[in-house]
Parts: C-alpha cells; structure tokens; sequence
C-alpha cells in the first residue's frame, strides 16, 4: 500500500471519531503535531478540551473552523 492510500486510509478512519487528539488533528490537516501546538499557543486554532494532562478537539468543530479558514484568492 502506498503513503497516499495509506494517508487517506487514515484520514478517513479520522471522520469516525468524534474526539481528535493534537496527532490526529495533525494528520489529518496534514501538519506537523508541532505547528498544531504552536497554533493553539498563538490562539489561531480551534478551541479544545482538556481532560487531565490530555488535550482533544470535537471533530465537528474541527471541520466547522476549516471552513472559516476559507481563502478565496
């Protein structure tokens, strides 16, 4: 199986789960974990929820916030 295939494979496993992980959101905007956690710092992400020492993000609002980062050039 190909990276790509393998990606979208992954991706769309993603779609099933109502809670994303920093990995998960990262995977599937296809940015490094690291970018995620610098955006989260800077206040240009999505909110998200903390359960203990853990940080998830509502897959619905995940895909609600991409379709505000809309660029229409």
């Amino acid at each position: 199986m190909t990276e790509p295939v393998r990606r979208r494979l992954a991706a769309d496993a993603l779609l099933r789960k109502p809670l994303w992980s920093p990995e998960d959101l990262a995977l599937y905007l296809d940015l490094p974990v690291k970018t995620i956690y610098k955006q989260r710092a800077d206040g240009d992400l999505c909110p998200g929820y903390r359960f203990g020492k853990h940080l998830r993000f509502k897959r619905d609002e995940v895909l609600a916030w991409i379709e505000t980062r809309r660029d229409e050039a």
